[in-house]
C-alpha cells in the first residue's frame, strides 16, 4: 500500500516536471504541494552551493538559471491549481508579484533583523500558499474535468 501511495506522489510529480509550460487544465493540491516542497529543496540546494562558491561568477549564474526554471513549471503549476478553483488566468499574477517581492526583500536586507521587505515577502508568500492550498471545484468546470476523479494519465506520463 505504501509502495502505491510513492509510485502515485511520484508519477504526480512527474506529471507537474513534464507539463511545466502547460497553462491548461487542472492540478490538484498534492500535485501543487508535491512540486513545491520539490522546488524548496531543490533552490535551497542551489542557493547553498552558489553561496559556497561565492567567487566563481559562472557558478552564481548557473544558480539564477536554474532557479529561473524551477520558477517556470512552478508558475504553470500554479496557473493549473488556479483553474482548478474555477478562477481565472488573471490570478497567476499574483506568483510573480510575490517571488519579486521576495527578491527585493532580499537585495535590501540586513543581516540580523527582519526589515518591512521581508514582512511583505513573507506575507506575500503565504497568501499564496493559502491560494494554493484551497479546495478545487467539485466535478468538471470551465477548465476542465475533476482532476481527482478523472484521472486519466496525461501524454507526459506515458
Amino acid at each position: 500500500m505504501a509502495t502505491d501511495q510513492a509510485a502515485r506522489e511520484f508519477a504526480l510529480l512527474k506529471r507537474a516536471i513534464a507539463g511545466f509550460m502547460d497553462l491548461e487544465g487542472r492540478s490538484t493540491r498534492t500535485e501543487y504541494f508535491l512540486f513545491w516542497i520539490f522546488a524548496k529543496l531543490t533552490a535551497l540546494i542551489i542557493v547553498q552551493l552558489a553561496q559556497l562558491a561565492l567567487n566563481h561568477g559562472l557558478l552564481i549564474l548557473l544558480a539564477c538559471v536554474l532557479l529561473v526554471l524551477i520558477f517556470i513549471p512552478n508558475f504553470a503549476l500554479f496557473v493549473r491549481r488556479l483553474n482548478d478553483q474555477g478562477r481565472s488566468d488573471p490570478w497567476a499574477i499574483a506568483l510573480p508579484i510575490a517571488l519579486l517581492a521576495s527578491i527585493f526583500s532580499a537585495s535590501f536586507s540586513h543581516a540580523g533583523y527582519m526589515t518591512n521587505g521581508d514582512l511583505v515577502s513573507a506575507i506575500a508568500n503565504a497568501a499564496l500558499l493559502l491560494l494554493a492550498a484551497l479546495p478545487g471545484t467539485k466535478g468538471p468546470n470551465r477548465y476542465g474535468p475533476d482532476p481527482r476523479i478523472d484521472a486519466k494519465p496525461t501524454a507526459a506520463e506515458q
